[in-house]
């Protein structure tokens, strides 16, 4: 699969899934997160009212960035459900196989009013259960995470 294909991918995947709507609909309007497709192609993802865009362009101050090749899109498209616990416990699986990468541009007290926390805990005891397997068991704990990520 091409970064093009894959970006094509990752469209339907946020416009058509309702997961991805409930789960972004948790960040406030308009903040943009980036995502860059094997090198290749940058995109900005943000919601708009309830629905989420992805645009092919740069995003504008995004708070995270994540880098991530076009197989990894496949992954979370195809092996997962319209479910939000389930896209985020893939999402992390990936993240600890090191197939995706998060810089952090944006500041701590950003990512603490945007509406990340809530968009981490819409996935449920799952995703908590995963969080707390990994040493994440607790909002302190991933504000010292997102610290960390800054700082790289």
């Amino acid at each position: 699969m091409t970064s093009d294909d894959a970006f094509i991918l990752l469209k339907s995947f946020f416009s058509e899934r309702e997961s991805s709507r409930l789960a972004l609909g948790k960040l406030r309007e308009k903040v943009e997160i980036g995502v860059e497709i094997g090198g290749m192609v940058s995109c900005a993802i943000f919601r708009q009212g309830t629905e989420v865009l992805v645009e092919r362009r740069e995003a504008l101050r995004p708070d995270f960035i994540f880098k991530l090749d076009p197989e990894t899109v496949t992954i979370l498209a195809h092996q997962t459900r319209d479910d939000i616990g389930e896209i985020g416990l893939a999402i992390i699986k990936e993240m600890l196989a090191g197939s995706i990468h998060v810089k952090m541009p944006g500041g701590i007290l950003s990512v603490l009013r945007n509406g990340y926390l809530e968009v981490i805990f819409s996935g449920g005891a799952p995703v908590s259960k995963m969080l707390s397997q990994i040493g994440l068991s607790s909002p302190a704990k991933l504000v010292a995470l997102f610290r960390k990520i800054r700082s790289k």
